[in-house]
């Protein structure tokens, strides 16, 4: 062997101390022997060379060799690799020129390791799927002769963590769940005021609704209470002027009875007209078209108002066509016609002028209605504004004419 013995192996039992104090031992190549007194331990520790080194594959400095001495104490180098990289390879070497096969060396991974690493001469350092951290390379080696140096510091290390993982990115994580949260529970919040505030305003809706058909129902009620006396009276005048009619009727108050008879009339067709806004607030006011002689009913409607016509001395303009037929809702037509011969009878000051028209169109199934007074001139932005419910010219007048006509406008549709 390099250094001196016969061989590793040495048989059992096969010694044997001479009298000048010489030991022999037998192996199976020979024999070796020495004087115990001149046995020397050699204390001097070589160095050690670390090379080659390989970061995630890739050489390092591979012009520099660093040189370890028993006597280094702190680390001159660092290096980093990306999580991805996180393997490295070096390379360790003696530098001794007695017995270097004899040299061990132990190294241990700061960090990484729990224990230490046995290796011989030109062993190589390899390690794999590091975490990220921070790490130290520490090595300890002999000299072939049972001595060993106290751990020295080759270099360290980091791995770098992934972005997703580092200190800055928890704390993005941390704001953005904060927020969320945050938005989550105003969201909740905001939802449940929402439908607390949906569910009174439906209590509210109800109460109203509910205060609403009470209401509708008395005035139902009254319109049923008005109608019942009205009709007796409307009998009773139409059976005295039947019975009581002469040549000199006028002259004897059967006009005044006449107007009286017409007003009842028309107080009879308004409390109808009650008992129709009750039904259509109910949902079950419908259309009755029939094949209707319109001629006749313009002028019976237009026969009601002549007591207006004489009270303020009117020059009252009628034109209707005569045997005029069409499909109508009688009902529907008569509001209309009605409404608008009373909103112009009301706005028409005495001994001024009202003008009413019908005439059927000869290109459709269609009526022309005109229905014009004096004494009341409106501006075109005011007639735009005629359709709009409760529509008024000015605060003095405080007319309903706007009112009647978004009402005659439904009743049309």
């Amino acid at each position: 062997q390099a250094d001196g013995l016969q061989s590793d192996e040495f048989s059992d039992n096969a010694v044997w101390k001479a009298e000048n104090g010489e030991i022999f031992f037998g192996g199976i190549y020979g024999f070796n022997y020495f004087q115990p007194q001149n046995v020397r331990v050699n204390t001097n520790q070589p160095r050690l060379m670390l090379s080659n080194l390989q970061l995630a594959g890739k050489k390092v400095n591979t012009n520099i060799i660093k040189v370890l001495s028993s006597g280094t104490t702190s680390a001159s180098l660092h290096y980093e690799l990306a999580p991805q990289d996180n393997y490295f390879e070096q390379k360790v070497e003696f530098i001794s020129f007695i017995n270097p096969n004899k040299c061990q060396y132990s190294y241990l991974l700061e960090n990484n390791d729990k224990n230490w690493h046995q290796a011989t001469h030109e062993q190589t350092i390899f390690y794999n799927n590091l975490a990220p951290g921070n790490y130290t390379l520490k090595l300890k080696w002999s000299n072939g002769e049972g001595g060993w140096t106290k751990p020295v510091i080759a270099y360290t290390l980091t791995v770098k963590q992934y972005f997703w993982l580092t200190p800055f990115a928890f704390a993005f994580y941390f704001v953005v769940l904060s927020a969320s949260t945050f938005l989550y529970y105003r969201y909740r919040r905001n939802k449940f005021l929402l439908i607390q505030k949906f569910a009174v305003e439906h209590m509210l809706r109800e109460k109203d609704e509910k205060l609403h058909q009470e209401q509708l129902s008395f005035f139902t009620n009254i319109a049923h209470e008005l109608q019942t006396p009205l009709t007796l009276i409307l009998g009773a005048l139409e059976r005295y002027l039947y019975k009581n009619k002469q040549p000199n009727y006028k002259e004897q108050g059967g006009q005044f009875l006449s107007i009286v008879k017409h007003e009842a009339a028309r107080l009879h067709y308004l409390v109808h007209q009650l008992l129709e806004f009750r039904k259509a607030e109910s949902g079950q006011l419908q259309n009755h078209y029939s094949y209707l002689h319109v001629s006749n009913l313009f002028n019976r409607i237009s026969g009601l108002f002549n007591a207006i016509v004489d009270q303020k001395e009117l020059d009252f303009s009628i034109y209707i066509e005569p045997d005029v037929s069409l499909w109508m809702d009688k009902d529907k037509l008569e509001k209309i016609v009605f409404n608008l011969l009373s909103n112009a009878f009301k706005h028409t000051a005495e001994k001024q002028y009202v003008m009413f028209s019908v005439q059927q169109l000869k290109t459709q199934e269609h009526l022309e209605i005109v229905v014009a007074n004096s004494g009341c001139n409106l501006s075109e932005a005011e007639i735009s504004g005629l359709f709009n419910m409760y529509f008024a010219v000015d605060d003095s007048q405080k007319m309903d004419t706007a009112s009647n006509c978004r009402k005659q406008q439904k009743s049309a549709g």
